[in-house]
């Protein structure tokens, strides 16, 4: 076994449940066995994928996306645009954003009135970084 299929199968081998299971409780995100097993699986086929395309595909694919862009651009560029207005949207919108003006808030009890906790009028929440 070469030193890069070493490598890949070291690299696709670390992503497990576990790896998900841990992902996905950082991000709050409720996460059943089945689904960290099945997100494990469909992530480290897409890894697999991605690490299996050889150094000629990407210079193929590379090459043809190129050729590709400079025929568009080469299109755009005959085509005749005398008399016509630059834009910034194609259908002419205008923002619609209010002023950024100050008005008032909520008042701390109202802020804090639906949490489960809270600490010295702040919002107390589970720890999201580190272990």
């Amino acid at each position: 076994m070469s030193a890069i299929n070493k490598v890949k199968k070291k690299i696709v081998n670390k992503i497990t449940s576990e790896d998900i299971k841990h992902l996905a409780n950082l991000a709050n995100l409720p996460l059943t066995k089945g689904q960290a097993k099945e997100f494990s699986e469909e992530l480290t086929d897409v890894i697999k994928y991605n690490m299996d395309i050889t150094q000629n595909e990407h210079n193929k694919y590379s090459k043809e996306l190129t050729e590709i862009i400079k025929y568009n651009v080469e299109h755009l560029n005959n085509i005749d645009t005398t008399g016509i207005e630059p834009t910034a949207h194609a259908v002419g919108e205008k923002s619609v954003t209010r002023d950024d003006l100050p008005a008032p808030g909520l008042e701390d009890t109202e802020a804090l009135k639906n949490t489960n906790e809270s600490h010295n009028k702040f919002f107390k929440v589970k720890r999201v970084l580190g272990d």
